[in-house]
Parts: C-alpha cells; sequence; structure tokens
C-alpha cells in the first residue's frame, strides 16, 4: 500500500485550522499532522487529525527553533502555516529547512512588504490603487497643532503585522493622544499610522486569493457584516461577494509583489462607493471557512499542486452567507458592558446562515468552544 503523504498543519489553536484540515482530508489522500501549543489545542481532538505534536515558546524565535526541531523530527512532505506567527516563522528558517520538506511562501522581500502596512500602501499608490488618506508624517512633525485640525473621526493601527487587531477610531483631539499611546504600548513601540477614516458603511470588502508561481490560481471575494472587535476585526457575520474591480485590484497588488501563496487583500468602501486599500494578510483567513464550505478551496489546490498529487473537486457556489457563533459570542462576553447578548444572538440567527460549527468533528469544536462556555458562566455569576 502506497504510503500517505504527510502534511504539517500548524496553528491548531485556531477555529479556522479545523475547516483546513477537514478540507484535506477530504479532498486529498494525505495524513494531516497538527501541531499545536497545549494540552488543550483543538486540533489534537479532531478526527481528520492523524499524528500529534506540540511546539512551546514564549517568542517568535523559540517558535521558529521549535519548528525546525518538529520538521527535522517528522520531514513531512509539506508545511502549511494558518496564522501570522507561523508564516512569519516559517519564512524565517526557510534556507533551514528546505531540504526536509516543502511550502508554499512568497519570496521574503514579498512578505516583509506585506506585514509592514506603510509599505503596502506606497507600493500600492504607485500602481493606482486608491488608499486613504495619512496624517501620520504631520502628526510626528508637528503634534498638538496636528491633531487640533485633524478631520475627525480618523483612524489609528500599527504599521507592522502583528497578528492581533491592534487599531482604533479616534472621535476627538480630547481622546487623540491617550488612543495613540495606548496602540503605541500594545504594538511594542511600533510606528502608529495616523488614517482618514473610510466613511462609507460598516463593512470590510476582502479578496482572498492564492498564487502559484506568480500567477492567480484561485480567487474569491466575501463581504464582512459583523465583526469584532466591531471596527477592523475577525468577521463573524460574512457573506460571498462578486466585485471584479476587487478581483483587478487584488491581482494587480499581488502580481507587482510577484507573490506565491496565500492572501487576503482587504479594502473598505467610501460613501462614493469606491474602494480604499487597507492591507494584505499574508496568511489563511479567520472566516476561511466560508470560502472553503462553499467549494472555493485554496488549501487543497495549493498542496495539491505543490504535491502534484490528485484533489477531489467541491462544486462552486456563489452565493451564501455564514456565521461565526463561538467568536461572536466570545467577544460579547468579555465586552458585557458595551454589547447586548441578546442582539449578539439575534444577529446570528437571523436571516438564516451556516454556521462555523461542524458536528462531524464535534469532539474538536467543544474544546474549541470551551472559552466560550467559561466566559458564560462568569457571566451567569456576575
Amino acid at each position: 500500500m502506497e504510503k500517505k503523504h504527510v502534511i504539517m498543519l500548524l496553528d491548531g489553536d485556531y477555529s479556522h485550522t479545523l475547516q483546513i484540515a477537514a478540507e484535506l482530508k477530504q479532498d486529498l489522500d494525505v495524513a494531516i499532522l497538527g501541531i499545536g501549543t497545549r494540552e488543550t489545542s483543538a486540533i489534537f481532538r479532531s478526527r481528520y487529525c492523524d499524528i500529534r505534536d506540540k511546539v512551546v515558546y514564549n517568542n517568535i524565535n523559540e517558535y521558529a527553533e521549535g519548528l525546525i526541531k518538529l520538521i527535522k523530527k517528522h520531514t513531512p512532505d509539506m508545511v502549511v502555516p494558518v496564522g501570522y506567527r507561523s508564516v512569519a516563522a516559517l519564512s524565517m528558517i526557510r534556507k533551514v529547512v528546505v531540504n526536509y520538506t516543502r511550502f508554499c511562501l512568497p519570496p521574503s522581500e514579498s512578505l516583509e512588504i506585506a506585514l509592514n502596512k506603510r509599505k503596502t500602501l506606497d507600493l500600492a499608490k504607485q500602481i493606482g490603487i486608491e488608499i486613504p488618506l495619512d496624517f501620520s508624517n504631520e502628526v510626528l512633525s508637528n503634534g498638538d497643532d496636528v491633531i487640533s485640525h485633524l478631520p475627525y473621526p480618523v483612524f489609528l493601527k500599527a504599521s507592522r503585522e502583528a497578528g492581533k487587531n491592534i487599531t482604533s477610531v479616534v472621535k476627538s483631539k480630547g481622546e487623540f493622544w491617550e488612543k495613540y499611546k495606548k496602540l503605541k504600548d500594545e504594538s511594542d513601540g511600533d510606528e502608529i499610522l495616523v488614517q482618514e477614516f473610510i466613511d462609507g458603511d460598516t463593512h470590510t470588502y476582502d479578496c482572498g486569493l492564492l498564487f502559484l508561481q506568480g500567477e492567480p490560481v484561485e480567487i474569491y471575494c466575501h463581504e464582512e457584516l459583523i465583526s469584532v472587535p466591531r471596527s477592523g476585526g475577525s468577521g463573524t457575520k460574512v457573506r460571498l461577494y462578486s466585485n471584479e474591480e476587487l478581483e483587478r485590484m487584488s491581482i494587480a497588488l499581488l502580481s507587482k509583489l510577484n507573490w506565491n501563496g496565500i492572501a487576503l487583500v482587504e479594502f473598505k468602501k467610501r460613501r462614493d462607493g469606491s474602494f480604499v486599500l487597507m492591507e494584505i494578510n499574508p496568511k489563511f483567513w479567520a472566516s476561511y471557512p466560508l470560502a472553503s464550505k462553499y467549494g472555493y478551496r485554496f488549501a487543497s489546490l495549493m498542496v495539491s499542486s505543490i504535491l502534484d498529487i490528485p484533489r477531489t473537486r467541491v462544486p462552486v457556489r456563489k452565493k451564501g452567507m455564514m456565521v461565526f457563533p463561538i467568536r461572536e459570542l466570545s467577544y460579547v462576553l468579555k465586552n458585557k458592558n458595551n454589547e447586548s447578548l441578546v442582539k449578539s444572538i439575534l444577529s446570528m440567527l437571523w436571516p438564516p446562515s451556516k454556521m462555523d460549527i461542524n458536528i462531524r468533528d464535534l469532539k474538536a469544536w467543544l474544546a474549541n468552544g470551551l472559552s466560550c462556555s467559561m466566559l458564560f458562566k462568569q457571566f451567569k455569576d456576575e
């Protein structure tokens, strides 16, 4: 019997990693080596996980060293990073592990631009993609004189990708420095961008792409109707969205970077209907299950292409919506002073949509939902 290809799937603590594991097992004849960071990692309880191992770390350098040891130990046929931390760490060690495994990453220089929001926006401007007005340099140069005349509200965010949401909306000059300094601390001293607040709807418009050898081989768009945090966070109600302009701009930007692998290009919409680039996320996105369950199987296409193995195709559907109740309720219970639990539950139930819960993989999903259950108990006790 021919030995199955082994896929090392990183970030076993994330809920969307569970869907990627399910997709790979459903579409390909492979074994999944799930990597978590603690004994309670959801991937360890997944029916789609064949082999399990753990990496323990305190910072990204330790994580990278841990990955080297795991890759040399298991010699998987391919490593698939899911989150920012794993993409960055695998890129750091690519020259060390290239003789032990395969992976699909953009060139190091391209990844560096994508992880730096200022560099991304500068590049986009060069090729004619609209970007937000930026007041960062003026604030650094003239401080209080500038913030008194900013067109409030303004949007603040850390320049470098950090694997977490470091953003804030500032509604008046009185709260500017407090929020600016808070983001500065959260980002460990990173540059804070001061941008115009895009005045259209509250939704985020995203284009997910897979590039192989510099060419786009899969593409889809979605619209985030509700997200957590409420401004610029991860989607909790997301629907498929068709827009040729978003696709054109996203392809142009990643082509300029000679991209390879997965990316999500994020836009906001102005009141006049024009799209404005926000950033590139060079990784799988948190609402990836929407794409996967509606036939846009980026993960299995990437693995089958790199390893040159057969893939079962899933029909693509052009319309659909999905809610992420565990993520939504976790956020609401953590922020119960500012959020309504009743409204949150109703927003997940109506209109009826697919839910990001896999009943066939219930053990893993119960592990993933445990933190939400503990928060709910605390909510009731208080």
